[in-house]
């Protein structure tokens, strides 16, 4: 018995995640906890903000998209593009006219066009789009900061902010 041929990998899940989306979330985590657990001599707030910011970062590479693809692919494809040899060609397209003309179809005769089939056969599910990695890494960096200034509030930054805006009144 051979083996199935066209099977996509990329598709295979488990439990609902991809094989890509759960090695990325094992390498973010043992690289979180070990930004968290092994910086001693930093303050906790730039820990905790560096955790979050790691963690964030992870989750954007993990299920983020651009343009349509997953962010290894678009940067290896990105590379690939700046990396290829160009040929410049000196008036190569100089008057040549554009042979697509398109038709309009006429609106005056009153008469409705009828459905076309494929709109019919279309599926009620529509896939939603998946979110931006660019949208999710600033709010990953967004809320690294929200969490090292309250970290650092509660650490006794906001008894130093009063001391300062009480002697500059």
């Amino acid at each position: 018995m051979r083996p199935p041929i066209r099977i996509d990998v990329s598709q295979r899940t488990f439990l609902g995640f991809t094989y890509r989306q759960i090695a990325i979330f094992v390498f973010t985590a043992i690289v979180t906890i070990g930004l968290f657990g092994l910086l001693k001599l930093v303050p906790l707030f730039v820990r905790g903000g560096l955790a979050v910011l790691c963690a964030g970062l992870g989750l954007a590479m993990a299920f983020g998209e651009i343009e349509g693809k997953t962010p290894e692919a678009w940067l290896w494809g990105l590379l690939r593009f700046r990396r290829r040899s160009r040929f410049m060609l000196h008036r190569a397209m100089r008057g040549a006219d554009d042979a697509r003309r398109v038709a309009w179809p006429n609106t005056d005769s009153g008469a409705t066009s009828p459905t076309p089939a494929f709109a019919e056969a279309m599926p009620a599910e529509v896939a939603l789009p998946r979110p931006s990695f660019f949208l999710l890494s600033a709010n990953a960096i967004g809320l690294s900061i929200l969490v090292s200034l309250t970290i650092w509030l509660i650490q006794g930054g906001a008894y130093q902010l009063q001391l300062v805006l009480t002697k500059s009144l």
